[in-house]
């Protein structure tokens, strides 16, 4: 059930996980070791016991705010998390489920699967940016935008759409928090819907802008006008978009046709980093360049679900080279982007 406010911290997740170690390790398809994940919340631990200080004295560096499963054969699952030390409010979205002994769940499936691109209409704000592109509409694929736009029936809660429900406790947050930035991310479904939810936000005059969406292994999710609503976000500072893909993960190609890929794409190879952007004025050599390097060819694999699941242990593996890499450093660069964004002004990790 939904969870609101609920102080869970890395201590308490810690000890959940610590808990299950032994179920997580013969869990079929689990996407990382468990070790990983326990090192991981010992470092958040130790930071913020090294870190308090002043006014979050008696405040865990990090809270989940609140979390969200009901009706998860249906509905996305979501979490709200806070980090007080990199004044963060992030929303994270679960993707494709994994059962174990039977795989991926028929409903994440039909999701993935239902490719149709469905006409959505631009927010008002939006509309009056692009007016001279004469663009009213996206196109996005149906079954991502149904989960985020899902609507319950029978039921008395005052919201009526998935987006609302998030929406506002992202809104309470961030009244609570007022400095705080807010991020969205997820990983594969949870990223599709991660891209759209941040396109979104984008739009609401109440929080904190520039949104950023970090997500992992994300399939194509717009067409070209998407593509290009987002260069605009991303030139007037509303949005930061990066996506973080295996060099061999295949569902990262798909759909095969009538979509594109937007923001920054963060390809984790064997022993390097590359790093792409998708101009809107780039020669038609260098879109087909690009679209052969997204192709199904060039990420096929037979170890398809482990170039997908595994993301932690690579990211792990390039940390060094990842941690050199700022995302404001990226949107400044002319020669990468076409244009030149300064976020100096800004305090934006």
């Amino acid at each position: 059930d939904h969870l609101a406010a609920q102080k869970y911290t890395p201590q308490s997740l810690l000890k959940i996980v610590e808990e299950n170690l032994d179920h997580l390790h013969q869990t079929p398809h689990f996407p990382d070791d468990p070790k990983i994940i326990v090192d991981s919340l010992k470092a958040l631990q130790g930071r913020g016991n090294a870190t308090k200080k002043g006014k979050h004295d008696n405040l865990p560096t990090q809270t989940l705010a609140a979390y969200n499963d009901r009706n998860q054969d249906e509905e996305l699952v979501y979490a709200v998390g806070v980090d007080h030390y990199m004044k963060r409010i992030t929303v994270v979205l679960r993707g494709t489920e994994i059962n174990q002994g039977i795989g991926v769940t028929c409903n994440d499936w039909r999701s993935n699967l239902s490719t149709k691109r469905v006409p959505v209409k631009l927010p008002k704000g939006l509309r009056d940016m692009v007016e001279h592109t004469k663009v009213r509409r996206v196109k996005l694929h149906n079954g991502f935008q149904s989960r985020v736009f899902y609507e319950r029936d029978g039921t008395n809660t005052s919201h009526e759409k998935k987006y609302d429900e998030i929406l506002d406790v992202v809104r309470k947050q961030c009244q609570i928090h007022p400095t705080y930035k807010v991020y969205v991310t997820g990983h594969s479904l949870g990223a599709a819907l991660a891209s759209i939810v941040a396109f979104l936000f984008a739009f609401e005059p109440d929080l904190p802008k520039p949104i950023t969406t970090i997500n992992f292994a994300s399939p194509r999710v717009g067409n070209h006008k998407f593509l290009r609503c987002c260069h605009i976000l991303e030139r007037e500072k509303r949005l930061r978009f990066c996506r973080v893909v295996r060099k061999r993960d295949t569902v990262s190609a798909f759909p095969l046709y009538l979509y594109c890929h937007s923001g920054f794409q963060v390809v984790l190879r064997n022993k390097h980093v590359r790093i792409t952007y998708p101009r809107m004025n780039d020669s038609w050599w260098r879109r087909l360049k690009r679209s052969i390097g997204n192709s199904v060819t060039a990420r096929l694999t037979i170890d398809l679900l482990d170039h997908h699941m595994e993301y932690r242990s690579k990211i792990h593996q390039l940390r060094d080279l990842l941690q050199a890499f700022h995302l404001n450093d990226l949107y400044a660069d002319f020669n990468l982007t076409g244009f030149s964004i300064n976020y100096n002004d800004l305090e934006l990790p």
